[in-house]
């Protein structure tokens, strides 16, 4: 299932000055889509909703009007063993974090197992140095039939003081499974939780 930002396309288009037939245009697609897509009437893709907020210049979660709780799902120190050949803390152990604090957030919300069957739109936009804590901050994007999509934001604060960066964002998307692995629809989930 996709996502319906709706007025934040709306928005954001505005601010940047740009016509539904300019953001048609750059993402090959016509103003009538764009129309149905700022009004609610279509559901947008999560690759779709990725070009946007990138000619847009804004991110996925700007797009969703996703607001972080300010409680990580994990937080964890990046040790020398987490580095790359050159000595930063690896993308994919940035990654791997992501994956478990969104996935901790699925589980939870879907009340059983939930396993990643994709993760997409990441970007590192800052670096993380050995011995910097990272914490990772997730939220529930959009909800589908037997799905979570999950966004979760990476942030570095340094040791030994409170300057934080921000390093890597992805989603996540998670599919609901029941006892024998099959997929589970996620209303499913909460009302066997509240018997």
């Amino acid at each position: 299932m996709g996502a319906r930002p709706q007025n934040l396309i709306r928005h954001w288009r505005t601010q940047r000055g740009l016509t539904q037939d300019q953001l048609a245009t750059a993402l090959d697609t016509t103003a009538a889509s764009v129309s149905r897509w700022e009004s609610g009437d279509q559901e947008i893709s999560v690759s779709v909703l990725g070009k946007i907020a990138s000619i847009l210049d804004v991110e996925v979660v700007e797009l969703l009007g996703v607001h972080f709780s300010r409680a990580p799902q994990i937080r964890v120190t990046a040790m020398p063993a987490d580095t790359n050949p050159y000595g930063g803390v690896f993308g994919g152990w940035l990654m791997a974090q992501m994956a478990l604090g969104a996935g901790s957030l699925a589980s939870r919300e879907g009340k059983g197992k939930a396993v990643v069957v994709s993760a997409t739109d990441f970007a590192f936009p800052g670096a993380m140095q050995v011995d910097d804590e990272l914490s990772v901050y997730c939220a529930i994007a959009t909800t589908g039939t037997t799905s979570l999509t999950i966004t979760a934001e990476a942030i570095a604060r340094e040791r030994n003081g409170e300057a934080e960066t921000k390093v890597a964002q992805g989603t996540f998307k998670f599919v609901l499974l029941n006892d024998v692995n099959k997929p589970r629809a996620v209303n499913a989930a909460a009302l066997s939780a509240n018997h």
